[in-house]
């Protein structure tokens, strides 16, 4: 995403907890976490609403 957006427009690393407890599925290690990687097209006309 660097080469694409530019690393002045990245925002933040999110981490969502997807699941509470570990899946019984897992063969070693129960994939809990999501990451989301946050970048504008421009950082400058970036703004958010949290309402």
């Amino acid at each position: 995403m660097d080469e694409v957006l530019d690393r002045e427009n990245f925002i933040a690393t999110i981490v969502w907890q997807k699941k509470y407890g570990p899946s019984n599925d897992a063969r070693i290690i129960s994939n809990t976490h999501e990451y989301i990687v946050c970048f504008a097209n421009s950082i400058d006309n970036c703004s958010f609403s949290l309402t």
